[in-house]
């Protein structure tokens, strides 16, 4: 099959575009920033504002994982132009490529009441407004995700949690700790667009991609336990605070009948290895 990334050579698709040239995909990547490395995929570098029609003639299925996220501070307009502005430019040039598999990488902060979660949401509205029977949508609202990636986002709970044992020994928590977050390890959402990619949803169908909801202080003694098997002691800094809680709760997970999550433990101990091996 013929796939195309929009946005593939970060966090996620470090991982994934890989991951799909190994299942045996033909892969296009779009992006302005370098690949950690070139395998055998097309590498296009291009702003993802002039990817019009065109570009993306050819493509069976085009994954979304361009946006923009909080961590570095954006404004509110330019958070609104990069996931609401430019998700509708991308997905009406796809549509009009004759493409019939969109699938978008939006995020369960739809939940919360952020600024970046409405943008989110409202991006999610653009797509079902625009697909059709010759036009399928994917939504996939992403939880927390965390995980080994040649290209590394330090910013997740569980994610920012090892690096702080590693580097200084210690695990520090600001906010409340009983807030709850989804979360979902990424070798699993990798396997989860990889499905999608090979089975289209009918018109339009959005999905929560998590493993579960678990309580941050939770998450934070978790990782703290595999590292200290592993030899790793550290203390524990808390700054309580307000920080935002939200669950990915109802039927709208997206289920993989032969792919089995993987546990949260087992999930921190494959990164830790991971993250060790690749220092």
């Amino acid at each position: 099959m013929k796939i195309t990334i929009l946005g593939g050579n970060g966090y996620i698709g470090s991982v994934l575009g890989p991951e799909l040239v190994k299942k045996g995909h033909k892969l296009t990547i779009i992006d302005k920033k370098e690949p950690f490395k070139h395998f055998k995929a097309e590498f296009i570098d291009k702003d993802l504002y002039k990817v019009n029609k065109k570009t993306l003639e050819g493509s069976e299925a085009v994954i979304q994982l361009a946006g923009l996220t909080p961590e570095k501070g954006w404004s509110k307009k330019s958070l609104r132009d990069g996931n609401v502005v430019l998700t509708s430019k991308l997905a009406e040039a796809a549509k009009r490529a004759g493409v019939d598999n969109y699938i978008y990488a939006s995020s369960t902060s739809v939940l919360g009441t952020s600024f970046y979660g409405e943008t989110k949401w409202r991006a999610e509205q653009q797509l079902k407004n625009i697909s059709s029977e010759l036009f399928n949508v994917t939504v996939f609202r992403i939880g927390n995700v965390y995980g080994y990636s040649p290209v590394m986002r330090w910013d997740g709970i569980i994610n920012s949690c090892i690096k702080s044992v590693l580097n200084e020994k210690r695990i520090q928590i600001k906010g409340d700790m009983n807030a709850m977050r989804p979360v979902v390890y990424l070798n699993d959402l990798v396997n989860a667009f990889e499905y999608a990619a090979n089975n289209p949803s009918r018109i339009f169908d959005w999905y929560y991609v998590s493993e579960a909801n678990h309580m941050v202080i939770f998450m934070a003694l978790e990782a703290a336990k595999v590292m200290r098997d592993m030899g790793y002691d550290a203390k524990f800094d808390l700054k309580r605070g307000f920080s935002p809680s939200y669950k990915a709760e109802g039927n709208n997970y997206f289920k993989i009948n032969d792919i089995k999550t993987t546990e949260l433990k087992e999930a921190i101990k494959k990164m830790v290895s991971e993250v060790l091996k690749n220092e």
